[in-house]
């Protein structure tokens, strides 16, 4: 009896681990395709948008699930439309994201009180999958592709935009450059 629970715990967790890194490989193709095909991920967001709010006023109309979440989701889904009309230039420290992020917790828990395990659970990921994950995670996948759009207007060739620890690395060099030239120029007597 003991053999076959650690056998089927262990299966399991083996199951999880390969599950966890099945969608870790899948978002990172997807962040992938997001900055080689910038135009066509923003068409994509944008069209995900309107299909997922389109859907959400089926579910108002079929009233079959509780009006006040499906109204959450509608003004969710209105918030990721701030966020995605700027598209690339999205900011992931800027007052729509914020908002979005938000919203996602609050659409989260509207429909967890409303659903309550009605549909089951394989039914509840797909729903959730739909209707409240696809357009967020659409948005997180994007923040990458901020770094790589062209910019719009005209642009100051000496401000580059640089990773965090590339500028950190060079300040430290920087820092590094002036004590050295400092002790040398004291050593010398200047």
């Amino acid at each position: 009896m003991f053999l076959t629970w650690a056998v089927s715990l262990f299966g399991g967790v083996v199951a999880v681990v390969l599950l966890t890194v099945s969608v870790a490989c899948g978002l990172f193709l997807a962040a992938e395709f997001a900055e080689e095909h910038v135009t066509l991920t923003g068409k994509l967001l944008r069209s995900a948008l309107k299909v997922v709010l389109a859907l959400h006023v089926v579910l108002l109309v079929d009233g079959t699930l509780p009006a006040w979440a499906v109204a959450v989701g509608i003004g969710c889904h209105c918030c990721y439309a701030v966020l995605v009309a700027d598209f690339p230039h999205i900011d992931a420290t800027s007052p729509a994201a914020l908002c979005s992020l938000v919203a996602l917790l609050v659409d989260h828990v509207a429909w967890f009180r409303s659903l309550k395990g009605d549909l089951g659970p394989l039914n509840t990921i797909g729903f959730f999958l739909l209707y409240i994950w696809l357009v967020p995670v659409g948005c997180i996948l994007c923040f990458s592709v901020n770094d790589l759009a062209l910019p719009i207007g005209r642009v100051d060739e000496t401000a580059r935009s640089t990773s965090l620890l590339k500028a950190a690395l060079e300040s430290a060099a920087a820092l590094i450059r002036t004590r050295l030239n400092y002790a040398y120029d004291h050593q010398k007597g200047y």
